[in-house]
């Protein structure tokens, strides 16, 4: 489905609202394209204003934007703008482990890339945008704890008291964990499955050079495929990278087994040694944070009334 069929919920806007559970990429782009067909729109995220955040806070990883998140973008207004935000990746910088680079172009033309655009920073510029239209309200710190189908109610929690309301069209956008779906399934005759991978992930943060440029090659998405892991870069503006590696949890050279400052020296001499010159403070930014799960959801139906 794409975005633009996504939005033809109704006949007409009128004054019935649209609710959005969740205010992330997704949630914050649909507010946007509903508010601008004329629909009054509330969003509802459980977290704080990402707008107030000097970082963004949850996952900060890297998008790569393909032709399909471009028309989304454009369709609202806002692909110039991203795009200035953005650094092209022109193909694939794949790092074997003995240093050698070789390079694979996404396309026969240069007209065939992808965009990094941070996640934290593409949500902001949604929600700004989004904001910009009296239609649309937006309210942070709200948890969905209940949505009655029957009744067309939606039960938040917000800091110091409950809030309720009763929309015409309620869209989840609420993620992996989605308290949206579940009360959907609530009652009715839906699968569900959810499966966890053997690996996670975890980021780090490949600086600029002392002269601000970028170490690595800018305009590319970098790769050292490992057999059993593997590094994925994603260029930023400032000249640094967003580095995401996927480890397994548990077993030989997993998550498990790498608790240590001599353990993940001893990991990225093994798989990585390239890089090891580049990661000034590299166990530092290790032990900063725990490794995040990765995550398959299937469920049927997706829609209900």
């Amino acid at each position: 489905m794409t975005l633009e069929q996504s939005v033809n919920i109704g006949s007409h806007a009128g004054d019935a609202r649209v609710a959005i559970v969740g205010g992330g990429p997704a949630g914050s782009l649909l507010a946007l394209a509903l508010a601008q067909r004329g629909y009054g729109v509330d969003v509802y995220e459980r977290r704080s204003d990402p707008r107030r955040q000097i970082t963004g806070g949850g996952r900060s990883i890297n998008l790569g934007l393909s032709k399909r998140g471009m028309q989304a973008l454009q369709m609202v207004g806002l692909l110039d703008r991203v795009l200035q935000r953005a650094v092209t990746m022109r193909g694939r910088a794949i790092h074997s482990l003995d240093g050698s680079v070789r390079f694979q172009p996404y396309g026969k033309n240069t007209s065939e890339v992808l965009h990094s655009v941070d996640r934290n920073e593409l949500n902001r510029m949604l929600l700004e945008e989004a904001a910009r239209y009296p239609s649309v309200k937006l309210h942070f710190e709200h948890r969905l704890v209940r949505a009655d189908k029957e009744l067309r109610q939606l039960e938040f929690d917000a800091p110091g008291h409950g809030v309720k309301a009763s929309p015409r069209w309620v869209i989840g956008a609420d993620g992996a964990f989605s308290t949206m779906r579940r009360e959907l399934q609530h009652g009715e005759r839906a699968d569900y499955h959810q499966e966890f991978l053997e690996w996670g992930y975890k980021e780090l943060t490949l600086p600029a050079g002392s002269d601000g440029r970028s170490t690595i090659e800018l305009t590319a998405l970098h790769l050292w495929p490992r057999s059993h892991c593997l590094i994925v870069s994603h260029p930023n503006l400032n000249g640094s990278h967003t580095l995401t590696l996927f480890l397994p949890f548990e077993g030989e050279d997993s998550f498990a087994s790498s608790r240590t400052a001599a353990d993940v020296e001893a990991l990225f001499k093994k798989y990585f040694p390239d890089l090891i010159p580049l990661l000034p403070g590299l166990v530092e930014q290790w032990m900063k944070h725990s490794p995040a799960s990765l995550i398959t959801t299937r469920t049927t139906p997706w829609a209900f009334g």
